[in-house]
């Protein structure tokens, strides 16, 4: 367990989206915005300064004849003090030379233009954005772009300093890669394309440590802005060709394996509105793509009910008895996706988890007449459970989310294998699962036991994991707003003597709990589904 001392650093390093950069990536980012010799270089979020000292570690003459003129910001006090302390023991630096302001750099205005950036910006998520309206309302006005307000920090820090980078110049970032794939990814994307900037997107394996204090996913980006007469030339590409590679270690960080692990797309192919995550996968899933259809056009997907205080509104068989609940407020769900070990979900598997005392039980209040019942709720209220987040903007506090029981669960997060259940007992699913609705009239109880079965094969798999988000040490997460733009098989097209085959493996997957006789089944199903595309 960690110290106090530990606790409260991780806490303050988690405050400020702090993530240390290791020597090996530094070197690799200074490299590049270091090769054509740049006069003035910008490091919007210096932290201990290690791009700088990488700088100077490569080209000292540039640094000791006060020919480079460096720029860095850093919002943190301690941290900035921090840096000047390591500056004046070991750096040969001119300080002269080196402007520091200890301010936020996104709301810092400057008209100066940096012929190199580098760059590990903070990795806060939306909601640690202060005053994140003001700041959306503030890049409209100055810089001509409406981010979304989804978009984490480290993308305001990137359009910024696209905006700030000389004609000619360079620019090295790393920071997390999930805005290729997302919603709220399309305008910053769009941005790349209409600024014709990015050259390269290094993309790091998720089981890759980038960060020894944190696992999160992340790239590398590097950016070369056209000069006025759009001559440029990438490595001998033509100018407006972006290059997607991926490296399964630090160790791979290197010109030879980027360029052995990568694939170049001309920008005028490229749709900020796709997910770009896909254009790293190396062999082509799909032929035939009129066989697919968008899961949103037959249906949703939707997170599980949140409660607020799954300790007091889960319940096992023992809790139930020993408050003599009645059953009108318990009402059957499952809350973990471990306790769910079964492809196909029916009563016999839930009385079996009701038994082993599991918390598969959520209680609703609405529904409370017994006097034990009531009291069951004055107990929640002398803990304080209606004083939470959740409880406290529902009324009653105790009633839990309307959401109708989903035929299908995907967990919300897998590591390898995504979990997909069928709910054949049509009970309600908590948060660890998302709910997929069909709401298509034209699809058959058959049609959606087939469209499960797709979704368990291999090649479902793969093409869901192209909506994924990662989130390092090979977690991977699925948001229903991103699962809803996934590609799935029209079953309603599948031939008669197909359809018959892939149901009788229902069936017979419904029939055996044997995991390994389940996954042989799986994968003849897998032969026949992806025929079709």
């Amino acid at each position: 367990m960690p110290n106090a001392a530990g606790w409260a650093e991780k806490e303050y390093k988690k405050e400020y989206g702090q993530f240390f950069t290791s020597r090996p990536v530094a070197e690799f980012m200074a490299k590049w915005v270091l090769e054509k010799q740049p006069k003035t270089i910008l490091d919007p979020a210096v932290g201990e300064g290690i791009f700088l000292w990488e700088v100077i570690r490569l080209f000292p003459s540039m640094s000791d004849t006060g020919e480079l003129s460096v720029t860095a910001y850093e919002i943190d006090f301690n941290m900035a003090e921090r840096f000047q302390n390591h500056l004046k023991s070991r750096s040969s630096l001119d300080v002269r030379s080196l402007n520091l302001c200890i301010e936020d750099y996104l709301k810092a205005k400057t008209k100066n233009q940096y012929d190199a950036i580098i760059c590990n910006p903070p990795y806060h998520k939306f909601q640690r954005i202060p005053d994140r309206e003001q700041l959306r309302n503030l890049f409209s006005e100055r810089y001509g772009i409406t981010l979304s307000g989804y978009c984490n920090a480290s993308s305001y820090f990137l359009v910024k300093s696209i905006y700030e980078l000389a004609p000619g110049g360079r620019c090295a970032y790393i920071m997390p890669y999930e805005f290729l794939n997302t919603g709220y990814g399309e305008t910053v994307k769009r941005y790349f394309l209409e600024k014709r900037v990015l050259k390269y997107i290094i993309k790091f394996d998720s089981s890759v440590r980038v960060f020894e204090d944190a696992i999160t996913t992340c790239c590398i980006l590097l950016l070369e802005k056209p000069t006025e007469d759009g001559q440029l030339k990438n490595c001998g590409r033509m100018e407006n060709t972006v290059i997607f590679s991926e490296i399964h270690s630090l160790e791979q960080l290197n010109w030879e394996d980027i360029e052995r692990n990568s694939k170049a797309i001309p920008g005028k192919q490229l749709d900020c509105h796709e997910k770009w995550l896909s254009y790293f996968l190396k062999e082509a899933l799909v032929t035939n793509r009129q066989n697919l259809i968008q899961l949103k056009k037959i249906g949703r997907v939707s997170r599980g009910i949140a409660t607020g205080s799954n300790q007091f509104f889960v319940l096992s068989k023992e809790m139930i008895c020993r408050h003599h609940l009645s059953k009108e407020v318990c009402l059957p769900c499952v809350a973990k996706a471990s306790d769910v070990k079964n492809l196909i979900f029916n009563e016999d598997v839930y009385r079996r988890l009701y038994e082993e005392n599991r918390k598969v039980t959520i209680f609703n209040g609405v529904y409370a007449h017994t006097g034990q019942d009531k009291a069951y709720i004055r107990y929640g209220e002398q803990n304080g459970i209606h004083e939470g987040y959740l409880t406290s903007h529902r009324s009653p506090w105790y009633a839990i989310e309307n959401k109708a029981p989903a035929p299908i669960w995907l967990a919300a997060f897998s590591r390898d294998r995504i979990k997909v259940v069928r709910n054949e007992m049509m009970i309600r699913n908590l948060t660890a699962f998302h709910g997929i609705y069909i709401e298509n009239a034209a699809f058959s109880k058959e049609d959606i036991d087939l469209l499960f079965c797709w979704l368990l094969t291999p090649t479902a798999q793969k093409l869901l994991k192209e909506n994924k988000r990662e989130y390092g040490a090979g977690l991977d997460k699925f948001e229903p707003g991103d699962l809803m733009e996934a590609d799935v098989l029209d079953v309603r097209r599948m031939k008669p003597q197909d359809r018959t085959d892939v149901l009788a493996y229902y069936q017979k997957m419904a029939d055996t709990l044997d995991l390994e006789l389940q996954q042989d089944m799986i994968c003849s199903v897998d032969h026949i589904m992806k025929n079709y595309i």
